[in-house]
């Protein structure tokens, strides 16, 4: 094709300088595209149209291919390129004359231009397969607007996603190719497209297919030829025999799909005829993608043979498949979305305990800045008699003042059985007195003082003194009485003197 090229490079090389790629932007001096068979060094789209004879000798150069935001026909301003098959190319368009409402235009040389594929459609009917809704011939060239509502393809989402569609994205849509594939194989005579690959499967608004590009489709009637724009082929998609210009039918279609499938799964292309031809092994999806079902695998790798006699025989083989596994990939993403919504539901509660926790812990924070002082002081532990009045606790008005010497009070008798005379005894040195812990202790010994009148709330009955039980604190000799015997004791030798120590209150410390 070089030779046929230098002869176009003169008509070429007249008009510009520097073309912009259509698909990817890139700015490409001519002369450069001359020397790449006029595809784009970036992403090897190609860029212009030539009348291509079957046997590929170039006869001549019929246009460019149009770019992003040319209009066509005076209203179809052009926003992409969705993808070049056969000898036409389909833009993704606005329509200006109704309100940028989008549709697929479909652009093909007045010299290649072949009836059949608007004959096809304009018989078809099925969900996924576009409607022609206009015919123009402009400009040597012959326009076909079909009805869709999408922006996307196959083969733009796969370059989204990063070079491969998930099992679980690709099944449903595989499903729908299969059921337009069914449709076409169906009808008498059965359709074949021979153009199947991602850039000619586009996608709406609602995730539905839309298979397009019919130019090289045909009848599979042995008594119709194929035309010559039949010979056209898409590497890596189209099927062996097809490549070898040996006979095409709904089988090919099989090929392709499967081309198709692992192509999106993988990223990878099947290898090349001439690679098989050679020896190179077709690689399952598996091995290069961890994660495909064995039973893909195995019907991919039978889908892709050589022979169409070792392929599936009907494209309702491959529709079950991928039915069961868009099932299975439910009934999984239902399990998983139950998990995931019992966790979210987890999680809607935890703000809430999250909260309690919070006021809990602001409350044990400031709890002890909101008592008062007196609530918050801890006392010495001090042992007091069962039968003892509990302490009074001082309030904040009383003072504290150190404890006051007793004086003898009146004798205070001790029944009927021995009744004790009051005689008056020596006065003795006072003993040191043990001071309880956190009282106030004196310098010097006071004289007493008179105790206030306690306020009727501050009064407290007169303690009364029971001599049989006094305070485990002061050891008060206990009175005198006839020894009595327990059961089983001996009496003792010696009578203790009771006579001195239960004179006064307290007794004396001569006692001790």
């Amino acid at each position: 094709m070089a030779n046929d090229s230098n002869e176009l490079s003169l008509d070429i090389s007249t008009t510009v300088s520097v073309r912009l790629c259509p698909k990817c932007g890139t700015a490409n001096a001519v002369s450069e595209l001359i020397r790449s068979d006029y595809r784009c060094p970036s992403c090897g789209f190609e860029m212009v149209y030539l009348d291509v004879t079957a046997n590929g000798t170039v006869h001549g150069f019929l246009g460019w291919v149009k770019g992003e935001g040319e209009v066509i026909l005076g209203r179809y301003k052009i926003t992409s390129v969705l993808g070049k098959g056969g000898f036409g190319v389909t833009y993704l368009v606005e329509d200006q004359h109704l309100n940028n409402k989008r549709r697929a235009l479909k652009e093909i040389p007045r010299k290649l231009f072949d009836d059949t594929e608007a004959t096809l459609l304009s018989r078809l009917d099925h969900p996924s397969i576009p409607i022609i809704i206009d015919r123009v011939v402009s400009d040597s060239m012959v326009y076909l607007v079909l009805q869709f509502g999408g922006t996307r393809t196959l083969a733009s989402e796969r370059k989204r996603l990063g070079g491969r569609i998930p099992l679980f994205v690709l099944v449903p849509w595989m499903c729908q190719l299969c059921k337009a594939l069914h449709y076409l194989h169906s009808q008498h005579p059965a359709v074949i497209h021979r153009d199947l690959k991602p850039d000619n499967i586009l996608l709406d608004e609602h995730d539905r297919i839309m298979l397009i590009d019919f130019g090289i489709a045909k009848l599979a009637d042995p008594a119709t030829a194929t035309h010559r724009l039949g010979r056209a082929v898409s590497f890596g998609f189209s099927s062996p025999e097809q490549l070898m210009a040996a006979g095409t039918d709904h089988r090919s279609d099989i090929y392709s799909l499967a081309a198709t499938v692992y192509f999106l799964l993988t990223g990878t292309r099947p290898p090349a005829l001439e690679a098989r031809l050679a020896g190179s092994k077709l690689e399952p999806p598996s091995r290069l993608v961890p994660g495909i079902p064995s039973v893909l695998d195995r019907v991919i790798v039978r889908a892709l043979d050589f022979s169409p006699d070792r392929r599936q025989q009907s494209v309702e083989e491959l529709l079950q498949l991928f039915e069961n596994l868009a099932r299975d990939l439910s009934n999984t993403t239902r399990r998983a979305g139950s998990i995931t919504e019992h966790f979210q539901r987890s999680l809607r509660r935890f703000p809430a305990i999250f909260a309690v926790m919070i006021v809990i812990g602001g409350l044990a924070v400031l709890a002890p800045r909101m008592l008062p002082e007196s609530a918050m002081e801890t006392k010495p532990d001090t042992v007091r008699p069962a039968n003892a009045p509990p302490p009074a606790t001082p309030s904040a008005a009383t003072p504290v003042t150190p404890p006051a010497v007793e004086e003898p009070v009146n004798p205070v008798p001790l029944g009927p059985e021995q009744p004790v005379t009051p005689t008056p005894l020596p006065e003795l040195p006072p003993e040191p007195q043990t001071v309880p812990p956190g009282a106030v202790t004196p310098s010097e010994p006071e004289a007493p003082k008179a105790q206030p009148m306690p306020l009727p709330s501050e009064s407290a009955e007169p303690e009364k003194i029971e001599p049989q039980q006094a305070p485990k604190s002061k050891k008060v000799a206990k009175p005198r009485r006839s020894p009595q015997r327990s059961k089983g004791s001996k009496a003792s030798s010696e009578e203790p003197d009771w006579t001195n120590s239960m004179k006064y209150e307290g007794g004396y410390r001569k006692a001790r």
